[in-house]
């Protein structure tokens, strides 16, 4: 389920990227991993968060996708969504991950 290519994208990425929701959500019943991250360390999340993809961010959070990971630039998906001015998904990812603090593990 989480095989990767060359860049080291899953099919989750994939789906995240492009925004196919069914599919996103397909791939995450059968197993798939939330926190795989690219060559760079970009997540489906931040992938989704990026591209405005509300209903993928969404499912990607209710799966526990962790929006704190940073990539190799030091981004975050609330930071790529806020590059991409997606005001509704900004305010998701804060509702979920900053109002709601994660329990500590």
């Amino acid at each position: 389920m989480d095989i990767q290519d060359e860049f080291q994208l899953t099919a989750l990425i994939w789906a995240a990227h492009k925004g196919h929701n069914e599919v996103v959500s397909t791939l995450l019943a059968n197993n798939a991993s939330v926190h795989k991250q690219d060559k760079d360390g970009t997540t489906a999340l931040m992938f989704a968060a990026e591209n405005g993809h509300y209903a993928v961010v969404s499912t990607l959070i209710e799966s526990s996708a962790d929006a704190n990971i940073e990539n190799s630039k030091g981004e975050t998906a609330l930071t790529l969504a806020d590059d991409g001015i997606h005001e509704d998904i900004i305010y998701l990812l804060k509702q979920n991950y900053i109002t709601k603090p994660k329990p500590s593990v």
